[in-house]
């Protein structure tokens, strides 16, 4: 069970958000960031690139952690529907994702209700978007995942999407996102390749 003193707090952070006060007419540009979990989230390892968006004129976007954590539990159904996976690590996936979803339920919901925010989408969802263009077989790094996410900020009006791989991955992507953007209308596109520090 959701405690009510967390789904209070969730309500009032994001009807909080909703009521600053903001240039309703200034559209700045969205710039999507997808590609490694780690090069993607933490600053460091990015070189503050969400600064430097912000400090541009431009409002950054991404999925959360919590929805690669979904991917992470939605390949082991994948493995059991086309692959050589277990029935046990397909339930346990579906056991996990559930729970994963019942803990965010209350986020989305007040996302839903939002005037500024939408709430993040399904896995199921993500993993019928991406098939279309590579198979959910696909599960290096962020495999199909990858293409996914950036099928979802198409679709949600986010037109310049950086892509963060670390050098040695790069080729594993490099024939989904060709596909993704020979099927979108995709205005700009880069890559941003960065070397780990050993």
């Amino acid at each position: 069970m959701i405690d009510k003193k967390f789904q209070n707090v969730i309500q009032r952070i994001i009807r909080e958000f909703d009521e600053l006060p903001i240039h309703e007419d200034m559209a700045k540009p969205q710039v999507g960031i997808v590609g490694e979990i780690m090069v993607k989230l933490d600053h460091d390892s990015n070189n503050r690139l969400v600064e430097f968006l912000e400090s541009e004129g431009a409002e950054a976007t991404w999925h959360g952690l919590l929805d690669f954590t979904l991917y992470c539990a939605y390949d082991n159904v994948t493995k059991f529907r086309l692959l050589s996976g277990t029935f046990g690590m397909k339930v346990g996936a579906e056991v996990c994702m559930a729970f994963m979803e019942y803990a965010r339920m209350q986020a989305v919901t007040a996302f839903a209700h939002s005037k500024r925010f939408h709430p993040p989408t399904p896995i199921d969802t993500m993993a019928k978007m991406s098939e279309k263009y590579v198979s959910l077989c696909n599960m290096a790094g962020e495999g199909w995942y990858l293409t996914a996410e950036m099928i979802s900020l198409i679709e949600s009006g986010v037109h310049n999407i950086l892509i963060l791989q670390v050098l040695f991955y790069i080729f594993f992507y490099y024939i989904s996102i060709l596909i993704t953007i020979i099927n979108s209308h995709l205005h700009v596109f880069q890559i941003i390749l960065l070397e780990e520090e050993w």
